[in-house]
């Protein structure tokens, strides 16, 4: 009876172990196939991820390899346009010096190769700030009439070769005081207008500048344009006209370094400006630029402010300079152009001469033996003991960065080489040294308002 009794319990224990097994691997199953899934899901995540990292890193390489391969076009490109205007200047000074009679000449095309080559120079050291990301527009006062008027002589002796009937007016003289980037709108204008000189055989070359208010306001919208008779542009080529190193099927010429239009397009970007081009082939182009800026009732440049006497009949300069070709040959040129100028080429010569001759101005290069133009700065301030005396930095350092240390340093102005005489004459007027036949009260006879019969 009692085996009967405890012999089912007998029977059922031996199943709870089982039970606890049965659970126990069950468990372990469970946790196996949910790690297992959980597993495959973070594998499946850093595949993906790695494929991402893997794409973006592969799109990094072909990236830079672009950027590499653009690099060399750009400097395949510019070495084969830097070695074309050498190697005429080059051949030009050979056939010099060996057929003196046909001087004439070869000195014309020796002209020519330079200007082309410095107006190269020019372009590249302006595409080079711009594709570095640091182009910034230095916002001051200035006179427009006066800017209008450097750019009219700067661009008459270019066309003079040419004899193409050239005009560069500005419209009125109501609103010439303006705040914008004179630098850069002079070179938008230069760009510009060169452009239209060069593909125009015949006819005229017409530029006008304008400033409109809007309202009642200090905001205003500086206009520009350039209209011309030139060979035109093919309507499939308008749009491109503006890209790096682009040149039109009907350039036979082969004139231009196709950065000159580049250039200007990217200056009205940075100006948040607009422009607009309509041209027809054999009739001509037309050129409105919009430029926004700001009116005000003065110029407050420093050298505006910065007059001298005016009633110099010969101002004098001294052109400081190691360089013996470059200090004679502007001296030289100053005093064709009427100044009375000398030359030395150190720094103990040129403090000698400042004591005993008293220029008006000085050219002073930045890289001198025995002391930089910053030393010699400091004693030419401490020689005449106020700024009587304009300064201007001379040198072949285009960069932003030294035109700001000469600024800070007290330097009065800033030329880059090489430069032209016309470059050194308009600073000798803004700074009142300018001779008694292109004195500044004529600026007014230069740039008459006019009425604009040009479309647009």
């Amino acid at each position: 009876m009692w085996k009967l009794l405890f012999a089912p319990t007998a029977i059922a224990m031996p199943s709870w172990p089982l039970l606890f097994v049965g659970c126990l691997a069950f468990s372990t199953v469970t946790t196996a196939v949910v790690s297992y899934f959980l597993v495959r899901r973070e594998r499946s995540r850093l595949e993906q991820e790695f494929d991402k990292r893997t794409a973006l890193l592969t799109s990094k390489m072909e990236s830079a390899a672009a950027s590499d391969q653009a690099k060399t076009d750009f400097l395949a490109q510019i070495n084969h346009e830097i070695r074309n205007p050498l190697a005429a200047i080059l051949g030009y000074c050979n056939l010099i010096k060996q057929q003196a009679s046909q001087t004439e000449e070869f000195i014309e095309g020796l002209h020519s190769s330079s200007q082309h080559l410095n107006e190269l120079i020019d372009d590249v050291l302006e595409v080079a700030k711009i594709e570095s990301g640091i182009y910034d527009v230095d916002h001051k006062s200035f006179d427009l009439a006066l800017t209008v008027h450097e750019v009219e002589q700067f661009m008459s002796e270019r066309n003079g070769e040419k004899r193409v009937d050239f005009s560069c007016t500005i419209r009125s003289l109501e609103n010439r005081f303006i705040v914008s980037d004179e630098s850069k709108i002079r070179q938008l204008a230069i760009n510009l207008i060169s452009n239209a000189i060069k593909f125009t055989s015949t006819g005229k070359v017409s530029a006008v500048f304008d400033v409109k208010r809007s309202g009642h306001g200090e905001l205003a919208t500086l206009q520009f344009k350039v209209i011309d008779t030139g060979a035109g542009i093919p309507e499939a080529e308008a749009g491109r006209v503006f890209d790096r190193f682009y040149k039109c099927t009907n350039n036979t010429t082969g004139g231009g370094s196709g950065l000159g239009l580049h250039v200007a397009r990217r200056i009205i970007d940075a100006f948040n400006g607009s422009i607009d081009l309509t041209s027809k082939l054999d009739v001509g182009t037309s050129v409105i630029v919009n430029i926004p800026v700001k009116v005000t009732e003065s110029s407050t440049s420093k050298t505006e402010v910065h007059r001298l006497s005016t009633a110099l009949t010969m101002p004098k300069i001294l052109v400081i300079d190691d360089q013996v070709a470059v200090r004679h040959s502007l001296a030289l040129q100053l005093q064709h152009a009427g100044y009375e100028s000398k030359a030395t080429a150190s720094m103990s010569e040129a403090l000698s001469t400042i004591k005993s001759w008293n220029p008006n101005a000085v050219l002073l290069d930045l890289r001198m033996p025995g002391g930089d133009g910053f030393d010699i700065l400091l004693q030419i301030r401490e020689l005449t003991s106020s700024k009587s005396v304009y300064v201007v930095a001379i040198t072949g350092d285009a960069s932003d960065a030294v035109k700001q240390e000469c600024k800070v340093a007290g330097f009065d102005a800033f030329l880059t080489k090489p430069f032209r005489l016309n470059a050194v004459v308009a600073l000798m007027e803004r700074a009142g040294l300018g001779l008694p036949k292109k004195d500044n009260d004529e600026l007014g006879a230069k740039v008459t308002p006019i009425q604009d019969s040009t479309p647009g």
